[in-house]
């Protein structure tokens, strides 16, 4: 498309994550690659800074069958990038993918070791969710090592769904009062199966306090102040179901405005959630 006929300019925030390789190096590399991407400007950057890497396993023996098998242990490197551009969100991912390729980035799943990571986090008020990419970042909120360099460059752009700033959703995760709602609508019988979630997920927090909700009613009743709200699907068939194979349908920030939106392909085992709470206690 002729750059006379692009949308006006729109602002986007990029994630950055490496801990492996020289991560200053490619951190300044990916600032350079995108400077030189056509229609794209980095307008500013947040201090790099060193976390440890989030894993997504609990701590109790067999608490999930999805443990990943991360052995690289090595500190991330975290920023993010702020920046202006005149490309779609599908043009501007295909170009960040390509930045990953250049620098080195080999796919190898989720909680992997990696040189280099830029995830699409903001771009404007767009809303996407097709197989390729999810728009705002489904996990970003749930993030601090995304929200904290965030917040340093960008506090006050809007998250499109949650309608609160970047600096509000700092401000939520940062609250003593971290509350995560579990929905299981019209399973009662199930409470036992969340009792012994409730139990594990305790373990990696303590402070986190957890509302059973069985009815719409009694989930729009909760505390504005929500944290985090994971959706359960029980299965009707018959056949018993067992605390480590709870799966959350949906996993949504609670912000100023409920949503529980997730794309259709991913289901939030233990590992899922544990790694949502680890993020957000660091």
């Amino acid at each position: 498309m002729p750059a006379a006929t692009r949308q006006e300019t729109t602002t986007g925030l990029i994630a950055f994550g490496s801990n492996q390789g020289n991560s200053m190096q490619v951190f300044q590399a990916s600032i350079e690659a995108l400077q030189k991407t056509a229609h794209v400007s980095v307008s500013a950057h947040s201090q790099p800074i060193w976390t440890e890497p989030v894993t997504g396993k609990a701590d109790s023996p067999g608490s999930s069958p999805a443990t990943p098998t991360q052995t690289d242990k090595n500190p991330y490197l975290n920023a993010v990038i702020r920046i202006d551009t005149r490309l779609s969100p599908s043009e501007l991912h295909l170009q960040t993918a390509a930045i990953e390729y250049q620098l080195g980035r080999v796919r190898s799943g989720r909680w992997q070791a990696r040189v280099i990571d830029l995830d699409l986090l903001l771009l404007g008020d767009h809303i996407v969710d097709t197989e390729s990419l999810t728009l705002p970042h489904p996990r970003m909120s749930f993030r601090r090592f995304v929200l904290e360099p965030a917040a340093e460059i960008a506090a006050e752009l809007t998250h499109p769904l949650a309608k609160c700033s970047i600096e509000a959703l700092l401000e939520r995760i940062n609250a003593p009062n971290k509350i995560m709602a579990l929905v299981c609508p019209t399973m009662e019988n199930q409470t036992p199966l969340l009792d012994q979630l409730v139990l594990n997920l305790s373990k990696i927090d303590p402070q986190w306090r957890y509302e059973k909700v069985f009815s719409k009613e009694k989930f729009l009743e909760l505390d504005s102040n929500l944290t985090v709200v994971a959706v359960f699907d029980f299965p009707q068939d018959g056949n018993e179901t067992q605390w480590p194979d709870l799966k959350a349908c949906s996993l949504g920030f609670a912000g100023p405005r409920l949503h529980l939106k997730t794309p259709p392909q991913d289901v939030y085992s233990l590992t899922e959630l544990s790694a949502v709470l680890q993020a957000i206690s660091r």
